[in-house]
């Protein structure tokens, strides 16, 4: 004789059903959500189009950086020691110096295979590092660049003096602890100072 099932057997199964669900994590197809869409570079592309167009090309190929500053520019900027040119990594530099308080250095790089958008989006770019924002100097397209963790008294510009190139200037204070708020703007002095001398060469 055919075992009926009972009620309790019934009711039973629809609820073991659901368990088993619920603990396999089971969702529709309906519900399914579509994947997180991949990063786009909207931010390093938004500030490279807020770069103002370049008045002028100063090519920087042959560029000794220390020949750009005058003893009057030195002045102006409180250096009071001789310029030192020098290289690193194929590319020639200038170093100034300041030995009074506050005491500070400025370095000034040529770039002659380096745009200024290589800056934001590209192969100078330190993405999670450092945070480039745009800016204008003396007309022409340029980058202020704070790296993360650094001092108040340590700042980089560089400026798009020509197509693919580009002039850097780093500021760095002596005394990383004491204030030095005006770290940018001695940096974009100097930078400032270099366009007039470069245009001036023609």
């Amino acid at each position: 004789m055919p075992i009926r099932p009972t009620r309790r057997t019934t009711t039973a199964v629809p609820a073991l059903v659901m368990l088993a669900c619920a603990a396999a994590a089971c969702t529709s197809t309906d519900a399914t959500e579509p994947p997180p869409e991949e990063p786009s570079g909207g931010a390093e592309a938004s500030a490279i189009a807020q770069l103002p167009n370049r008045p002028d090309e100063l090519p920087v190929d042959e560029l000794d950086p220390c020949l750009l500053f005058t003893e009057d520019a030195l002045r102006s900027l409180s250096i009071t020691r001789k310029p030192q040119p020098g290289t690193a990594d194929g590319l020639r530099n200038c170093a100034l110096h300041q030995d009074k308080d506050p005491m500070y250095d400025l370095l000034v790089t040529a770039y002659p295979d380096a745009g200024v958008e290589s800056w934001i989006s590209g192969r100078m770019a330190r993405p999670g590092a450092a945070q480039a924002r745009p800016a204008e100097i003396s007309g022409f397209p340029a980058v202020q660049i704070t790296t993360e963790g650094r001092s108040a008294g340590e700042c980089e510009v560089a400026v798009g003096v020509a197509d693919g190139q580009s002039l850097h200037v780093r500021f760095s204070a002596f005394q990383p602890d004491a204030e030095q708020p005006k770290a940018c703007e001695i940096a974009e002095q100097a930078a400032a100072t270099a366009l007039a001398a470069l245009r001036e060469k023609g």
